[in-house]
């Protein structure tokens, strides 16, 4: 699929090529940038429980409240994807966070903290639900997302290795500025970036404008329990290493660099996109990633680091294919933020979960949670994979 194919007009000002490599790094910038706080939880709560002198639970609690107004965030912009114009919104949700989080780093513990993270959760969730309609307009859903997970991967893993050192020196309010420095360059890029109307039905008179709901409803489920599953186990990686007799240093440093493997998976998903289109990448990297999880149970270290780089390959490679398949579900995006609500909703179940299953440091009934999830997952993928490759095996589906 060209971009003159999808493109119904041609736009007044230059914008950069909607489907090309640099729309899918600045998008993947957006949305990094917009949503850097999601990924950096252990500095959050860290940070917030140091500086206010909270405990941990409270702090928790308060990235709890982060988090929830992501998923509501998300659910309530996902029906309006369609109706508005995503760049206008992108920039007033931007400007919003910015201020939410000036006063939280002004205000400090003087403000309710749990109001204020609620407010730029919903900033998060929004952005989310608005750049994840944008990526369902592309030729290649999959491949735009894996841009995504690329810069993801790049920009938290170098904060949470640089930022802990100023916060302890600075204060929590380095964290709360960064993040207003990421959301300003966030904004910046609005401009390169294409309208991205919706796609041009295939015919208008038989159009349906999106897939038959069961395969909707199941692609949805399957990114919900992919998250749950993934989180659940992460949250405890470095504990689980910890039980299998490691240190600190040790458990903490495989968990840090299979994190960066996680970029080559990216890359890879770049690559490849739909060459061979859904229904084989899916179904390799989900059994994958469910036999590899398992082998977080093994008290050997070749085998903790096995485990950890395949959950780190869940994200980078196997997710931006499940939601890629998520995005081809219509026409109009809103699959695609429905399917980042989804998301949303899993990784906030997922810790919960996975804390409700750990007892006396045994870890098993976690790892067998994400194992049977992320095997429930593929199953799921799995239809909705293959309708759409009997559409089109290796070009993007419209309706």
């Amino acid at each position: 699929m060209s971009d003159n194919t999808i493109e119904p007009g041609s736009t007044r000002r230059r914008t950069l090529p909607r489907n090309g490599a640099a729309a899918g790094l600045v998008l993947g910038f957006l949305l990094a940038a917009t949503s850097l706080i999601v990924n950096l939880a252990p500095i959050v709560v860290t940070g917030v429980s140091d500086a206010y002198g909270l405990d941990a639970d409270t702090a928790g609690f308060v990235f709890a409240a982060n988090v929830l107004g992501t998923s509501l965030g998300a659910l309530v912009l996902s029906p309006l994807v369609e109706k508005i114009n995503w760049r206008k919104s992108a920039a007033v949700t931007i400007v919003l966070m910015i201020g939410v989080d000036f006063a939280t780093a002004v205000l400090g513990i003087n403000a309710n903290l749990f109001v204020l993270r609620f407010l730029s959760g919903l900033g998060v969730g929004a952005m989310i639900a608005m750049v994840f309609s944008v990526y369902s307009k592309t030729s290649h859903p999959e491949r735009m997302i894996a841009y995504f997970t690329l810069l993801v991967i790049f920009l938290s893993g170098s904060l949470l290795v640089i930022l802990p050192v100023y916060i302890e020196e600075v204060g929590i309010s380095v964290l709360w500025y960064t993040l207003i420095v990421f959301y300003a360059l966030a904004l910046l890029t609005l401009p390169f970036l294409d309208s991205y109307p919706p796609l041009p039905d295939k015919d208008e008179a038989t159009s349906t404008h999106r897939a038959p709901a069961l395969f909707i409803a199941s692609i949805l489920l399957a990114v919900f329990l992919f998250q749950v599953g993934t989180m659940a186990s992460f949250i405890f990686a470095i504990e689980i290493g910890i039980s299998h007799g490691m240190d600190f240093a040790m458990a903490s440093g495989i968990v840090g660099v299979t994190y960066w493997v996680g970029a080559a998976g990216a890359l890879f998903v770049i690559w490849l996109a739909t060459k061979k289109g859904r229904t084989k990448p899916l179904l390799f990297l989900g059994i994958l990633v469910s036999f590899g999880s398992l082998f977080l149970l093994s008290s050997f270290i070749w085998a903790f680091l096995f485990a950890c780089v395949t959950l780190s390959l869940g994200f980078s490679m196997y997710l931006p294919y499940l939601m890629g398949v998520a995005a081809e579900m219509d026409n109009t995006g809103k699959a695609a933020a429905f399917s980042a609500f989804s998301s949303s909703v899993g990784l906030a179940f997922g810790p919960a979960i996975g804390s409700l299953l750990v007892g006396d440091d045994d870890f098993s009934k976690v790892v067998y949670l994400t194992a049977g999830l992320y095997s429930i997952s593929v199953l799921l993928a799995f239809a909705p994979a293959k309708m759409l490759d009997k559409k089109n095996y290796s070009e993007r589906v419209t309706w």
